[in-house]
């Protein structure tokens, strides 16, 4: 299994704290909560102590973006996104001129994979294309080179430019800690954006940010019971552990 070579960039959005407090409360716990119990992680504290989401906080969540997603955790989902971590799928997928990406391999016996790793790879590139040509990716050299860009809400004109800016777009998921295990042992063993797309059954914008958390600050799996994963949109995504 090749090892991990994702070069992803964690940039999380800056929010204003007024800002956050009136239109992302949920959130605003979140990334604080984040931000305190990585700390506590990293000095070797008791992470018993990390502190979970509340029921407010949570109760919050769900009134703002409804009930968090339950991500798959199938044994076809699991051969499937290892059958393309496994494979050379990812690093060799072209990067054109404009930027959007292009599978290397016509064909799932050309590429050695099978019929629904390869449409299942296919099925990422063109979403993966889509936010590329909305600006809401980008690629340096690879697929596992890519760039989450930087939102600031506390530069938006007006209320309704914000309220755009963080509209969720219902992508709120809950992962157990046997999921999130699997997950860091995926990108520790070289999955990016597509494998972790199909095991989990998520978007791949979804997959890109949990990989931009998992490959720089971590993900939130701090006290063994799992996390919630928050994405609302370009640059805006945290996790707080439960």
């Amino acid at each position: 299994m090749r090892g991990s070579k994702l070069k992803s960039k964690i940039i999380v959005g800056v929010l204003s704290a007024s800002l956050v407090t009136s239109l992302l409360p949920s959130y605003s716990f979140a990334q604080t909560s984040y931000e305190r119990n990585k700390v506590a992680y990293e000095q070797g504290d008791d992470c018993n102590k990390c502190e979970p989401l509340s029921q407010e906080s949570y109760n919050n969540l769900v009134e703002k973006f409804g009930e968090p997603v339950n991500v798959q955790d199938t044994d076809n989902g699991f051969k499937i996104g290892m059958e393309i971590a496994k494979s050379d799928l990812e690093e060799k997928a072209i990067i054109t001129e404009s930027g959007l990406i292009k599978n290397f391999y016509t064909s799932a016996t050309e590429a050695g994979v099978s019929e629904e790793a390869f449409n299942s790879f296919e099925s990422s590139i063109g979403q993966l294309n889509e936010l590329v040509q909305k600006g809401e990716i980008s690629f340096g050299n690879s697929l596992l080179d890519f760039n989450l860009p930087k939102t600031n809400l506390s530069t938006s004109i007006n209320q309704l430019d914000i309220q755009s800016a963080a509209t969720p777009r219902g992508s709120v998921y809950k992962f157990n800690n046997d999921q999130a295990i699997k997950l860091q042992k995926m990108i520790a063993g070289g999955a990016a954006i597509a494998a972790i797309a199909a095991y989990f059954g998520i978007p791949a914008v979804a997959a890109a940010a949990l990989s931009t958390l998992a490959a720089g600050a971590g993900i939130c799996n701090w006290n063994g019971r799992g996390f919630i994963f928050l994405y609302m949109g370009p640059g805006i995504f945290t996790c707080t552990p439960l």
